[in-house]
Formats: structure tokens, C-alpha cells, sequence
């Protein structure tokens, strides 16, 4: 539910959204885990004006809960919440220069308070050259679930369980990009190279086997360094066709034993064509690449190879309707046919109606 206001003095948004998972496992093969429920609650919200006219202000908060019921808690069920304030001011220093400062505070029910600061410099030479830079924090508290040690997360299509860690620390990143775009009349493309150095990274690791099947636990990486280049490109062929393209490479360490971090594609792209065949209907052909990747096991490292999906997808849009039609994973993509080494599966080939009314 959300409320959009457009006022003589500035705008504004406020929602309210959450999530109800309830799970059942009913298998009939082994022993079923326990049945569970996993909920969140969020509230957000924030208020745009200009002060002295060179100040674009933005003003806002969110309020989250989550909550897990389950009888492998001790208790039955438990609740974290986190409360967050952010300022954020755009000063116009010159007509082609900008400077951007943010503030983001963080209080959680288990970790109390952190404050996140950001500045970004923009500069605008010309039309066509946009130039960006800066630097930024950011804050992430493990999930309810993350630490929940009694907690055994088990999805259908993975080859372990999963338990959280009650002594997970959040992370703490510190973040360095610079980018630029030109836009020219029928093609626009940005370039990014960031840098992001992370204290205490939430990942997975091998724990323990039970029953012959392997468990992996939540656990903080000291240091991480993450790093990489991003680039995307739109393209329009002609009035009707339209391509858009990105790239992002990837270069990850964990600081203190010089490893890539696993189940981090070096690589990864996406390429669509969308046709608007009429003034009402278009249509899209899509392929998404994902790279090689590391991933641990057992104690021993594997190496997965790329892979990729296509996806087919149509849209028709009237003054208050819409409806999509697509298919998913075209070709039906199995990972353990590429390697059985893979400790995910991706959906299978799926064919989709959508409808949304406007009212």
C-alpha cells in the first residue's frame, strides 16, 4: 500500500508492505524438516523540496520487522526490528557541477546504531558527458534467519541445508566508483569501475554432514575486497527496434587467505531486443550469462562453469490494462547437466500470464 503526494512545497511517498512465508515440507523420503513461518513487516517512506533553491533535499525513514515461528527454536519464534533516518542534500555548485551529500542511521533491536555517510561529485562538461565520483558506506544486519542457529533452511533443488550463526556481525562496507555516460540521439553507454572493501561479509561455509547430507553455516569474512567494472549500452536500431546491454566483471578476495570469494561469477551479462510491433503490443528476446564461479564443498574447491538462459516475452498495453505473456528459461537450462558440482538449481522452463488494471 503506498501513498504518493505531490505537494506546492515538495513531494512525497510513503508505504507499507511485508511478506508472509509459511513452509510445509511434506516429503516422504527421509526425515521432513519442521514446518515454519518467516514474516516481515516494513514501513518507509520520505519527503523531497528544495531549500534556497540550490539545495534538492530529501528527508525520509523506514521501520522493518522480521519474524520467525518455528519448533526448532528454543523459544518457538523470535523478532529482530530496525529503525533507519536519512538525509540526503544535492547542491547545484554550478549550472554543469553538483555535489551530493547523504547520512543514513541505523538502529537494530540486536546490533544498535551505525551511521552510514556518502558524497558523489557530478559533473556535466557537456550535453552529452555525464562524469560521476564518490565514496559511500553501507550497513547490512544478518536476516532473522541468519541467526538462527537451530534453524535448518532446506529448499527443494539445493544440495544442503542451511543454519544461521547467533554470533554473526553485520557487515560494514566502504565503497569507491567512478563512472561515465554519454548520451548521443540513438545510443546511450555508461562505464563504472567501483571498489568495495568489506568488514565482517556474510557467507556460507561447510559445517558439518548429518545423515549424509551436507550443512552449511553463516559466518563472517573478516575482510572481502570486491571489485570490478560495470558497463550497459542502449541502442535504438530503428523506431521500433530497441537493444539494451549491460556487463559487469567481477574480482573478489577474501583478504585473509588471498582466495576468490565463492559463488561470485567473475562474469556476468545480459543482452535483450525489444520489438514495439504496434503502438500497443512489444515484445522482448532476452539472454543472461553467467560466469565461471568457485564454490567449496566438503573442505574441497570446485570450479563451476558459465552458463546461460533465454527468455522470451510480449506485453500489451491499454489505457487502464496491461497483460504480459512470456516463457523462462527457454531451453529448459538443468545445472547438474552442466556440472554436479553446482549447489543450486535456477527454475526450469516456466510460461507466465500476467495481468495489471489501473484504476
Amino acid at each position: 500500500m503506498a501513498h504518493n503526494g505531490y505537494w506546492a512545497f515538495g513531494d512525497s511517498q510513503v508505504r507499507v508492505y511485508g511478506t508472509r512465508v509459511s513452509q510445509t515440507n511434506e516429503k516422504n523420503i527421509g526425515q521432513p524438516n519442521t514446518n515454519n513461518d518467516v514474516d516481515e513487516d516494513i514501513v518507509d517512506g520520505y519527503l523531497q523540496f528544495y531549500a534556497h533553491d540550490a539545495h534538492h533535499m530529501t528527508v525520509g525513514g523506514q521501520w522493518s520487522e522480521q519474524r520467525l515461528n518455528s519448533p526448532d527454536l528454543t523459544s518457538g519464534g523470535d523478532a529482530i526490528d530496525q529503525t533507519a533516518l536519512f538525509i540526503q542534500d544535492d547542491i547545484e555548485l554550478r549550472q554543469d557541477l553538483s555535489l551530493l551529500l547523504g547520512l543514513r542511521y541505523d538502529n537494530h533491536s540486536e546490533f544498535g546504531s551505525h551511521t552510514s555517510p556518502r558524497a558523489y561529485v557530478v559533473y556535466t562538461p557537456t550535453q552529452n558527458w555525464t562524469l560521476k565520483g564518490g565514496y559511500g558506506e553501507g550497513f547490512k544486519a544478518p536476516t532473522i534467519k541468519e541467526l538462527a542457529p537451530d534453524y535448518y533452511n532446506s529448499v527443494p533443488g539445493r544440495s544442503f541445508d542451511i543454519r544461521g550463526n547467533a554470533d554473526l556481525k553485520p557487515e560494514v562496507n566502504q565503497s569507491y566508483e567512478v563512472s561515465a555516460q554519454y548520451m548521443a540521439d540513438r545510443w546511450d553507454t555508461t562505464l563504472t569501475l567501483f571498489n568495495n572493501d568489506v568488514k565482517n561479509l556474510i557467507d556460507l561455509t561447510y559445517a558439518d554432514t548429518i545423515n549424509g547430507r551436507e550443512v552449511r553455516e553463516y559466518i563472517n569474512v573478516d575482510e572481502a575486497k570486491i571489485r570490478g567494472l560495470e558497463w550497459a549500452a542502449n541502442v535504438t536500431l530503428t523506431d521500433a527496434l530497441f537493444l539494451n546491454m549491460n556487463l559487469t566483471l567481477l574480482d573478489t578476495e577474501d583478504k585473509s587467505t588471498g582466495e576468490a570469494l565463492e559463488n561470485k561469477p567473475d562474469s556476468q551479462a545480459y543482452v535483450a531486443l525489444n520489438w514495439r510491433a504496434t503502438d500497443t503490443v512489444t515484445t522482448k528476446v532476452s539472454m543472461r550469462h553467467v560466469g565461471e564461479q568457485s564454490y567449496e564443498s566438503r573442505g574441497q574447491s570446485y570450479d563451476l562453469p558459465s552458463y546461460q538462459t533465454y527468455d522470451l516475452a510480449a506485453n500489451y498495453k491499454l489505457a487502464s490494462f496491461d497483460i504480459s505473456a512470456g516463457v523462462s528459461n527457454l531451453f529448459d537450462l538443468y545445472l547438474e547437466d552442466e556440472s554436479s558440482n553446482f549447489s543450486y538449481a535456477i527454475q526450469p522452463r516456466q510460461v507466465y500470464l500476467n495481468g495489471t488494471y489501473r484504476f
